[in-house]
């Protein structure tokens, strides 16, 4: 080959070039962005449409059916999703993988603007916000002070801290998550209210009309232009109460007359707890484009910065930090990348006996991980778990290329040749085994480019950083291994006759090739008895074997989503939280919860954009979040959670919980599901829906592994309905208008009626004024009725014209298309997905057909395990197939790579039992394993076939002794890349330390796959290409009459 040709006559310009490439990488790596996983290509953006107070029926009406209309006109959308609670509507647009995601937010903000012309009077336009797989939270910054309320924590976050967000690149935030809105409260009386015969719409209209904000103008004097502004806004609570209302019989009404004001806050819909304390925390979002690790280092170095801005008994800390966990993640990756490196080098000393020629092997791992990782930053990729395990597994599998020319080295130097001579004629002969072998590894990784969703963005940056490695390591062994091996090596077998190495290996292959003549008449036996081995142990294997996306994640942080009984107050749902954190401490080791937060109720109007990052539809409901010191507490968390769920079943049988995801894993696989299970059922009647759920439900309780199963929407929440009689009010001079406005005030503000701006003239910060009567007056239905209506008339109450009636409705409102829907909630204990996948299926087959009009689909990571299983064995196929045509049409035969290929049963059984036996599951990792073991066992099956084709076409010999040939000669090559790969596998599959078990799975079916492949290409292999091969001719296949080589040559 004219590149090793090369490379021996200019050894001096070639390893300038290596110089080179390694001083570039090592400026790569400083560039290169590191995070958990590969970026996820899941395309979605959110509209918030908030419209204060209104119930969640009148929300899917008015903002989803509108909404709907013209968001079909936007160009990708694969998938479109409503949630509507009371004030909110939430709508996620999902849209297809390379999707030009700049042309969608123009089409969305295009066709919000058109829809906005058919919502109700006084619709604020919604917040678009774009979001992907990879804009999730990565910590949350908590702030909490002794000296100052909540509001003003607020106010200080939402004014000073979030918009310095804009200067740390990598971050962003929604707003604070806790407090409440600032703003002017204008509380009234409503005993002094109705004495003065005025009514809530008239007190509103007084303050609207003295205090409103009117443009600057100006005035020319002489040669000066004057500004000349006026004081029509009131200064402070005290001028508010000094506005008139009206003048009657010569007496002016003023609001101080019958209302207070102060400056305070809206009315509250929601809490933060941090450690059990009211606070305020803000979620730190990384943007899609970012490194988690270095937008989180940013964040940290900006910590002093934003402390300036607070007052010194504020305190502020970073919590929850995900960078942590990807840095032990990826620490631990890279030490088990070093130890396998340094076990495969004691393997090649161990078989060699050359600690010179161990050396150059070892030499080339990190000219080749440094050259993949160079082109992975050029290629735009960045260093994750997947690149990582890619990089970890290349480093067994690279050595193979510069393991068998060292060894070949030995062998033509074993035969008395001069050195030169002996590196020349071993590299040049192995040269086309070693692209083979390359391509075997090369033609694996085809799956990645067929698959599509999660399991290609996963897939792909493994395969490049394999492919990259293993490219550099080929181009290594043909340049680099042998200029060194002619300056490091010594020949001993031309000094003395050489034993010492010989010596116990001599007897081994003595051995091993008396038993091969032994078992040479029982091919078909042999044959047959592998196959159907095989394929019984890989039946059952399957049958057995648990399946899962990703393996289970042992991280001590955990999320937990808790209902009180429907409708409860605020107050009611906040105790709860607070007992079962004080449950959760009792269950663990003391000290063993480094922090908690939680978020209880609904989040407030003004901050429509909160919801998308955690979602919550009443104010019975809560989320908490849960830090465990791994240190305190090293024990299984999937067993803590089943702990607590049965501490809260027996001490707050009312409440209803479910465990959510919490890691960034769980949250990119999860793809905003609450639960692993999620099971939809919609109708256009949400009624109907719900009978059918409830049978389903009922099914999935019945399978005693699954927990927190329930539907997730609150159908029944207490409502007082209020039916206006409208003739009544005809008769009053009222109108619906006049009704409904003063009953705002009086179940909620002006807020969202009335925009009524104030300037705070000490911060030049604008707050909203709001006119309301207070949550603690109208506490019974007595005090609603005899609310008044109508100005200048005492008498004309609610209940002159309306009836009040109690009953229940829903308090949350889902839509898809033309359906309404609810979703069945679930997680599993003690079982993988796989078994809850049949679970769902089997209970929703076992409902019965369900109604007409009513449908059934499952959403979330359920429906995401089905596509990726199917995905990864149609990649399986792929993979076989690409090498089975590279090999056919390398070989010129079809019964060559069908002796290559009848390694992989092997493979597949050895990767499936070592699963089964250390208690993994079939995964997305261990997939990878039995892929990428299948071309390591393909390339040492290379290695043995093409020896004995060589031999048999060359020296025209039988098929039987060309194999017994190959195998003696072979023997070491493959025992010596098959241990070297299994010693720099061993560190991946013992998995120790944190983020472990996310990449054991891989280095296990490796391992598997490996032994039992080499095993079969040294015992069986040999037998089958000479049972297949034993009829084969000599000729070549060549129709060309002129090619010397071909049975229809014409001499000329």
């Amino acid at each position: 080959m004219n590149l090793i040709r090369f490379a021996l006559r200019k050894p001096i310009a070639v390893m300038v070039v290596f110089l080179s490439v390694i001083v570039l990488s090592l400026t790569a790596i400083k560039k290169i962005k590191v995070d958990i996983f590969p970026e996820v290509e899941l395309p979605s953006m959110y509209i918030a449409m908030p419209y204060g107070g209104l119930s969640p029926q009148y929300m899917d009406g008015f903002m989803s059916n509108e909404f709907q209309k013209v968001l079909l006109f936007v160009n990708g959308v694969k998938n479109i999703d409503f949630k509507s609670v009371q004030g909110l509507t939430l709508m996620k647009l999902t849209f297809y993988p390379g999707t030009d995601m700049a042309q969608a937010a123009g089409e969305v903000s295009t066709q919000v603007s058109r829809a906005m012309g058919f919502l109700p009077p006084g619709a604020v336009p919604p917040m678009v916000v774009r979001f992907d797989g990879n804009s999730l939270p990565v910590g949350q910054l908590v702030f909490e002070s002794d000296n100052h309320s909540v509001t003003d924590l607020q106010t200080m976050v939402l004014t000073k801290i979030r918009p310095m967000f804009v200067e740390i690149p990598g971050i962003t935030a929604p707003a604070p998550f806790g407090g409440n809105i600032r703003s002017i409260v204008v509380n009234i009386d409503p005993a002094a209210m109705q004495s003065n015969g005025l009514s809530p719409e008239e007190i509103t209209l007084a303050i609207t009309k003295s205090s409103h904000p009117s443009p600057a103008g100006n005035i020319r004097m002489g040669e000066t232009n004057y500004m000349a502004p006026i004081n029509s806004i009131a200064k402070d609570p005290a001028e508010f109460l000094k506005i008139p209302i009206k003048t009657q019989d010569g007496r002016t009404l003023y609001v101080g007359d019958v209302a207070n004001v102060h400056d305070g806050a809206d009315q509250t819909s929601g809490y933060a707890l941090v450690n059990g304390k009211r606070s305020v925390y803000l979620p730190v979002i990384k943007k899609s484009d970012a490194s988690t690790l270095t937008a989180v280092e940013n964040l940290k170095k900006a910590m002093p910065k934003l402390r300036d801005q607070l007052p010194d008994d504020v305190k502020v800390s970073y919590e929850f930090d995900q960078s942590k966990y990807i840095e032990r993640s990826l620490s631990n990756l890279i030490h088990e990348g070093l130890l396998g490196a340094l076990f495969t080098g004691l393997v090649i000393i161990l078989f060699l006996g050359d600690l010179r020629g161990a050396l150059i092997v070892v030499f080339t791992i990190p000219i080749a991980i440094l050259t993949a990782v160079c082109v992975l930053y050029f290629a735009g990729y960045t260093i994750n778990i997947m690149t990582l395990s890619g990089l970890a597994l290349s480093i067994g599998i690279l050595v193979d290329e510069a393991t068998v020319t060292i060894e070949n080295i030995h062998q033509h130097m074993e035969m008395r040749k001069t050195k030169p001579k002996a590196i020349l004629d071993a590299v040049l002969e192995i040269s086309i085994p070693k692209v083979l072998i390359l391509l075997c590894i090369l033609a694996v990784l085809t799956p990645a480019f067929i698959m599509t969703g999660i399991p290609k963005d996963m897939f792909l940056p493994l395969s490049f950083a394999v492919a990259f490695a293993m490219i550099a390591s080929f181009l290594a062994s043909q340049t680099f291994v042998p200029i060194l091996a002619n300056w490091m090596m010594k020949n001993k077998h031309i000094e003395k006759h050489y034993v010492k190495n010989r010596s116990f290996f001599y007897r081994f292959r003595t051995g091993y090739s008396h038993k091969m003549r032994k078992w040479s008449g029982r091919t078909l036996v042999l044959f047959s008895a592998y196959i159907i081995f095989s394929g019984l142990l890989i039946l059952l294997m399957m049958r057995s074997l648990g399946t899962d996306i990703m393996p289970l994640s042992n991280s001590g942080d955990f999320q937990m989503r808790i209902d009180a009984p429907q409708g409860s107050r605020l107050e009611k749902t906040e105790k709860l939280v607070k007992d079962i954190l004080k449950d959760i401490e009792g269950i663990l080791p003391e000290n063993a919860v480094s922090i908690s937060s939680a978020y209880v109720g609904l989040h407030p109007a003004a901050t429509p954009i909160n919801p998308i990052f955690l979602f919550t539809n009443g104010t019975h409901q809560s989320v908490l979040q849960v830090s465990v010191n791994k240190e305190i507490f090293s024990g299984s968390m999937e067993d803590l959670k089943e702990k607590i769920r049965k501490t809260i079943s027996k001490k707050h049988p009312e409440a209803q919980i479910n465990f959510e995801p919490m890691e960034l894993t769980e949250k990119i696989f999860g793809q905003g599901s609450m639960t692993p299970i999620e099971i939809k059922v919609g109708s256009p009647n949400l009624k109907l829906a719900a009978s059918h759920a409830k049978k389903i439900e009922e099914k999935l309780k019945s399978n005693d592994f699954l927990r927190d199963v329930r539907i997730a929407e609150p159908l029944q929440y207490p409502t007082l309905q209020i039916n206006v009689d409208r003739n009544l009010a005809a008769q009053f001079g009222l109108t619906m208008q006049d009704v409904t406005r003063s009953l705002v005030t009086a179940t909620s503000s002006t807020r969202y009626t009335d925009k009524n701006l104030w300037v705070d003239p000490k911060s030049g910060l604008v707050f909203q004024t709001q006119v309301q009567i207070p949550e603690s007056v109208m506490n019974s239905e007595e005090i609603l009725k005899s609310l008044p209506l109508k100005k200048d008339s005492p008498r004309t109450v609610l209940e002159d014209i309306a009836t009040v009636k109690k009953m229940t409705a829903p308090a949350q409102v889902n839509r898809k298309g033309p359906m309404r829907y609810v979703t069945i909630i679930g997680n599993m204990y003690g079982k993988d997905l796989g078994s809850a996948s049949k679970a769902v299926k089997n209970a929703i087959s076992e409902t019965g057909k369900p109604p007409k009009s009513v449908s059934v689909w499952t959403e979330g990571t359920l429906q995401l395990l089905d596509d990726t299983l199917d995905s990864l064995a149609m990649g399986l196929l792929a993979a076989v197939l690409a090498i089975f045509l590279m090999l056919a049409a390398y070989y010129q035969s079809f019964k060559v790579p069908f002796v290559v290929l009848s390694v992989i049963p092997s493979v597949i059984v050895g990767s499936l039992v070592l699963i089964f036996i250390t208690g993994s599951t079939l995964n997305l990792q261990s997939y990878m394993g039995i892929i990428m073991s299948i071309g390591v066992s393909v390339s040492n099956a290379v290695l043995l076939i093409n020896q004995a084709e060589y031999y048999r076409k060359h020296y025209h010999i039988s098929a039987l002794h060309s194999a017994r040939m190959a195998a003696a000669s072979r023997l070491r090559p493959v025992l010596m890349t098959a241990l070297a790969m299994l010693a720099g596998m061993i560190p991946m599959a013992i998995g120790i330390g944190e983020g472990s078990e996310q990449v054991a799975p891989l280095g296990r079916a490796v391992i598997g796959g490996i032994i039992a492949s080499t095993l079969t290409i040294l015992l069986l292999v040999p037998h089958f290409f000479s049972a297949v091969m034993s009829n084969a001719g000599h000729s070549n296949p060549s129709l060309d009459p002129e090619d010397e080589e071909s049975e229809f040559y014409v001499q000329s």
